[in-house]
């Protein structure tokens, strides 16, 4: 008989999430050879991924991350024409500021340099700018700072839930919780090619974040166990 070509395999849909907290709804889906998801803990490998493309095995098709990294990662990898095309939800409570008390209730007097700790995420420092733009700080007084002598001297610090810090809490993206969307992004080149991919893939995907909002305990077991989660 005539032998016929077995059709080509299609290449999985790589997915690149900045933590594992946005990969969770990865572990409300059945393991699925069509999608591989990788969380990475810095914005850096991220990039690295989406730099690889999704044919490369340790590359990315679609990265999931806060706005404010995305901006960051646009300016980085320009020429991928990155594209944000999905909104799956918003950060809530990741993000925080500390500051000492009272702090936050009217602005610093005088024309002096108001100092922010950086470096917690893009998300926590787009927070912590919120804050002082709130109290009416000009932003022409306002330096983002890093150095130990400045960190320790500053009254504001945008900081990642966790980190140890002297100031107290202020508040967080729980208070303000529309203001740091978690976008999914694709080189303009992915998303002409795999429309129907990336819209089928929205969908399973935001059907997770609803399985996870229902089932937040089993889970965060799935994902420390990685059982049946395409990871």
């Amino acid at each position: 008989g005539a032998v016929v070509d077995a059709a080509p395999a299609v290449a999985p849909l790589r997915i690149a999430t900045l933590g594992w907290e946005l990969a969770a709804p990865a572990a409300a889906l059945a393991a699925t050879p069509s999608v591989e998801v990788a969380p990475e803990a810095t914005l850096d490998e991220l990039e690295k991924r989406l730099a690889r493309g999704g044919s490369d095995a340790q590359g990315a098709d679609v990265a999931v991350l806060p706005l404010p990294s995305f901006v960051v990662a646009y300016e980085h990898l320009s020429a991928l024409k990155l594209q944000a095309f999905l909104v799956t939800g918003f950060s809530h409570g990741r993000e925080e500021v500390h500051a000492p008390a009272g702090a936050l209730l009217k602005a610093p007097p005088g024309a002096d340099e108001v100092k922010i700790v950086s470096g917690g995420s893009e998300s926590a420092n787009v927070l912590a700018l919120f804050s002082v733009d709130l109290l009416g700080v000009a932003s022409s007084r306002i330096r983002l700072v890093t150095a130990e002598a400045d960190v320790k001297a500053a009254a504001f610090a945008g900081v990642v839930k966790g980190t140890t810090d002297t100031r107290k809490l202020a508040f967080s993206t729980a208070d303000a919780s529309r203001l740091v969307p978690i976008v999914a992004i694709a080189p303009k080149a992915v998303i002409d090619a795999r429309e129907k991919d990336l819209q089928e893939w929205s969908k399973a995907w935001l059907d997770g974040l609803d399985a996870v909002a229902k089932d937040v305990p089993g889970i965060s077991r799935k994902l420390a166990a990685k059982a049946n989660v395409p990871l």
